[in-house]
């Protein structure tokens, strides 16, 4: 079975719809611009990551607060 213990945290702050930062979104966004650049330097296409990349940018423009980067649950919801 897999399992991700950071879901053990996250997962009920998505379902209350509650995120306050424990690591920033703005953090999040910039280390996944930072990873594809890092990778588009050396040639190597991360679509998963550029996926990633532009919900968390649509969450963090859409965002009024400084929320957790599970706040994506927000997107989600409104899809």
């Amino acid at each position: 079975m897999a399992r991700a213990a950071v879901l053990d945290v996250k997962a009920p702050m998505i379902v209350k719809g509650e995120f306050p930062a424990s690591f920033p979104l703005r953090l999040m966004h910039k280390d996944m611009r930072l990873a594809l650049e890092l990778a588009r330097e050396h040639g190597v296409a991360l679509p998963s990551g550029t996926a990633a990349y532009a919900t968390y940018s649509a969450v963090k423009d859409s965002s009024k607060d400084d929320p957790d980067f599970a706040a994506v649950g927000r997107f989600w919801k409104k899809r």
